[in-house]
């Protein structure tokens, strides 16, 4: 699948919620497995953010660089998403687009580690799958 611009994509639809349609990497090791690609799926909310977010530079100024703060309750994912450096599939990929995007907006990313106890939203994200 191919974007407008003729570059690939990573899922076939505009992305809101990922389903095994929209992102079949995301379930193939089966729908109780999706924490095999969590790495995955916590880069792609990055790129979301950050084309979301992070404004586009001035034209012409090169000075400007905006740091998109990321916290994470997994240490290995930090250093995933601060290095964009990874062999593994799908997340080598994913991180490539990431830092694409991080190019054309003249950003970086920071990610820091923050206690699964004290991160609320990834506890009731949790509880909403059960």
């Amino acid at each position: 699948m191919r974007a407008s611009d003729g570059r690939p994509r990573l899922w076939n639809e505009p992305v809101s919620r990922v389903t095994s349609a929209s992102a079949p990497w995301t379930f193939e090791h089966g729908a109780d497995q999706t924490f095999r690609r969590i790495a995955a799926l916590e880069a792609l909310a990055v790129i979301i953010a950050v084309k979301v977010f992070v404004p586009r530079p001035p034209a012409g100024c090169k000075n400007i660089l905006a740091v998109a703060p990321t916290e994470t309750d997994n240490r290995g994912n930090g250093y995933v998403l601060n290095k964009l450096l990874s062999t593994a599939h799908p997340l080598g990929s994913i991180l490539m687009e990431l830092a694409e995007t991080l190019r054309q907006k003249n950003a970086k990313v920071e990610a820091s580690w923050l206690p699964r106890e004290a991160n609320s939203q990834a506890l009731s994200l949790i509880h909403i799958s059960e």
